[in-house]
């Protein structure tokens, strides 16, 4: 059936295709009398020849028949069949997206629960009279963008989020692997709403002010003085400046991420203004026109948490990149322009297969580097692969192909940071497939499975023997096995002499 299903999918018979369950059937019943449950390839062949010949009327009547049919009920009840087939079918979008789509629906509910929040209060606020739904979108709007501006600091903590999915189960629920795709989402949401709230000032919410007479301007005395005001001017004291250097900042950003830069540049610069972003931020939030007590203005209680996290998360790489200096102990240049470095491994530095690491070479550059660590958890150094494909890269390939002793350059790392290769221990199989220098993960997930196997052996035989390692400073190995299985697990693993960058 899906031989059928496909060719008429390529060739857009489309109805062939909706009748190609019934096509099988015919087909079956034909060369498979028996109901053995297959058919031979030659006696198919054969049925295809025959097809041309006056003897294959019957059979040719049979489809002509099956696809002329037009009785109404049976017509729907094929269509609600092939329905069902398609959404079988297509069900693995649902099984490998899930996750995605429950965090995205939250969120989604979350900024509209906010916004209508919002938007109803202001509704019933003397403000409304004069500024009308201006004002009740404008504040919709920014009541999301607190949301936002609180929770886009979240995905990028990578030392919380390397802890949770290392130590909890909530990857089963959370993709932790989509982080750096959510934060851009956030981004997103955030210039949705600083566009609507300050349009909805501008366009309308001042214009009405400004317009109004002085019986309409009588409840808005309270707010912005006796003297209403008589420009837009007027409005870039108190709030005004803030309010235009925030929306200016996230416009700067926006523009700095779009020009010819390297893109690690263009990330770096255009990130790190988010410092004067915040303090811009919370000024606006804390002086506003509708709200006098501070307890009732809620920017600051939004933002806080998270802004302490990230300071901690900043104050632990700093720490890292000022203690987490390692000594190289070798290094070697292989063709294609690749750079092997071998490290002196931190004392207490844990990490996992597949995870990553920064790396920071001051004779290079000012700026770190991500970099897949080939080495296993269980060896006694750190070792990353580098091919030279960007600036960064090449000019660290250069500069070690140079020299003759790896004892003048400092390296500085920080990490490790989870990754999606990191959870292949979940799986009873697993395939591992890498292209030229993406085989770099791949590289210390089969040392580690290799080394797991090699001491789970030498383990067996010790017991063999009587030998008790109770008292052995290795704890007790078992082979790769995963939550789902106590088998051994299967490793496939391709790779090319030439591929794309991690």
């Amino acid at each position: 059936m899906y031989i059928i299903e496909f060719s008429a999918s390529e060739n857009k018979l489309l109805n062939i295709y909706e009748h190609a369950e019934e096509y099988a059937t015919l087909i079956m019943e034909e060369l498979d009398p028996n109901k053995i449950g297959k058919i031979e390839l030659k006696k198919l062949e054969d049925l295809f020849h025959r097809s041309m010949a006056p003897s294959s009327r019957k059979v040719k009547e049979k489809l002509v028949e099956t696809t002329v049919e037009s009785n109404t009920i049976n017509r729907y009840h094929k269509r609600v069949k092939h329905l069902v087939n398609n959404i079988r079918r297509h069900n693995w979008i649902l099984e490998e997206n899930w996750r995605r789509i429950w965090v995205m629906g939250l969120w989604l509910a979350i900024c509209a629960c906010l916004f209508t929040w919002k938007f109803i209060q202001y509704r019933n606020r003397a403000v409304f009279e004069v500024m009308g739904y201006c004002v009740t979108t404008a504040k919709g709007a920014a009541e999301t963008l607190k949301f936002n501006m609180a929770l886009i600091l979240l995905p990028v903590c990578r030392n919380t989020i390397t802890l949770i999915r290392t130590e909890t189960k909530l990857g089963a629920l959370i993709p932790f692997n989509d982080n750096i795709e959510f934060h851009t989402v956030i981004a997103g949401g955030i210039a949705i709403g600083v566009g609507v709230h300050a349009l909805a000032h501008l366009t309308c919410d001042f214009p009405r002010l400004l317009h109004a007479t002085d019986e309409e301007y009588q409840p808005m005395a309270q707010f912005f003085g006796k003297e209403r005001p008589n420009n837009y001017w007027w409005f870039l004291k108190g709030t005004g400046v803030d309010r235009f250097g925030y929306g200016g900042l996230n416009g700067y950003n926006f523009h700095l991420s779009t020009i010819l830069l390297p893109k690690a540049l263009r990330l770096w610069y255009s990130h790190h203004l988010f410092v004067i972003v915040y303090v811009l931020f919370l000024v606006h939030g804390y002086y506003l026109y509708f709200i006098d007590k501070w307890y009732k203005k809620t920017t600051w209680m939004y933002v806080l948490v998270p802004i302490l996290l990230y300071v901690c998360e900043r104050s632990i790489r700093a720490f890292r990149y000022g203690f987490q200096a390692v000594k190289i102990l070798k290094f070697k240049v292989y063709p294609e322009n690749v750079l092997a470095l071998q490290m002196l491994k931190p004392r207490g530095f844990e990490y996992s297969s597949g995870q990553y690491i920064y790396l920071n070479c001051s004779a290079i550059s000012p700026f770190e580097h991500a970099f897949s660590l080939t080495s296993a958890p269980d060896d006694d150094y750190l070792s990353v692969h580098i091919r030279g494909l960007g600036d960064w890269t090449k000019e660290l390939n250069s500069t070690f192909s140079k020299v003759s002793t790896s004892f003048f350059y400092m390296l500085l790392i920080d990490g490790a940071y989870g990754a999606p290769a990191q959870d292949y221990k979940q799986y009873k199989v697993i395939l591992l497939i890498g292209g030229g220098i993406g085989v770099t993960p791949l590289m210390s997930i089969v040392k580690d499975v290799l080394n797991n196997r090699k001491q789970y052996k030498e383990d067996e035989k010790d017991l063999e023997k009587g030998i008790n390692n109770c008292n052995n400073k290795k704890k007790k190995r078992k082979p790769f096995a995963t939550n789902k299985s106590t088998s051994t697990g299967a490793l496939v693993m391709k790779g090319r002499s030439s591929g794309s960058r991690r």
